[in-house]
C-alpha cells in the first residue's frame, strides 16, 4: 500500500482550484461611481482596469500576472506530487518548495494593494479606501475655480481573497 500525505494533496488541489478561481474573480476589487464609472480587478493572476466599460490591460502586468500564475501552479503540482511521494529523499524539496508559493503570493499581493491605494494617495491626493465605502473628491489643486467634484466610491476583497487565506493556513499546516 502507498503511503499518502492527505493534507498535502488537498492543499494542492485547493492551491489549482484557487488558481482557477483567481483567473475569473478578483481578489480585490474598487468601483467608482454610481452608476459605475471605472473598476480595478486585481488578484495576482489577472489585473484589469475598466473606465467607462473599456478594459484595460498593461503588458508588463499581464506578463507578471502570467508568472505568478506558473509559479502557483508549479506549486500545487509539486504538493500533489509531494502528498503521493512522501517517503522519498527528495520529498521535504519538493514541500519547501511548494508549501511557499501561495503564502507569497498572498504576502504580496496584501503588499501590492495596500501599496497601490497609498500611492495613488500620495501621488493624485484620491483618498479611495481600502475597504468599504466612501467618497473621493477632486483635489483642491486639481479643481478648477472651487469647483467641488466628489465621487461615491467602493472597495472590496472579494471571496477568493479568504479562499487563498484557507488554502495558505493548509499550505503552512502541511509543512
Amino acid at each position: 500500500m502507498r503511503k499518502i500525505n492527505p493534507l498535502a494533496l488537498a492543499t494542492g488541489v485547493t492551491t489549482l482550484v484557487l488558481i482557477a478561481v483567481s483567473y475569473f474573480v478578483p481578489w480585490w476589487q474598487l468601483t467608482v461611481g454610481n452608476p459605475t464609472l471605472a473598476t480595478v480587478n486585481f488578484s495576482p493572476l489577472n489585473m484589469n482596469f475598466a473606465i467607462f466599460n473599456n478594459v484595460m490591460t498593461i503588458p508588463l502586468i499581464y506578463a507578471l500576472n502570467i508568472s505568478c500564475l506558473l509559479t502557483l501552479l508549479a506549486g500545487g503540482l509539486i504538493l500533489i506530487i509531494y502528498s503521493v511521494v512522501p517517503t522519498k529523499p527528495y520529498a521535504s524539496k519538493l514541500l519547501g518548495y511548494g508549501y511557499k508559493q501561495p503564502l507569497l503570493a498572498l504576502i504580496l499581493f496584501v503588499i501590492e494593494v495596500v501599496g497601490l491605494t497609498l500611492s495613488v494617495k500620495a501621488f493624485t491626493g484620491f483618498d479611495f479606501p481600502l475597504i468599504g465605502a466612501g467618497t473621493v473628491g477632486l483635489p483642491a489643486g486639481l479643481a478648477p475655480a472651487g469647483i467641488s467634484i466628489r465621487v461615491n466610491t467602493s472597495a472590496a476583497f472579494l471571496w477568493p481573497f479568504y479562499l487563498a487565506i484557507a488554502v495558505t493556513v493548509l499550505c503552512v499546516a502541511t509543512r
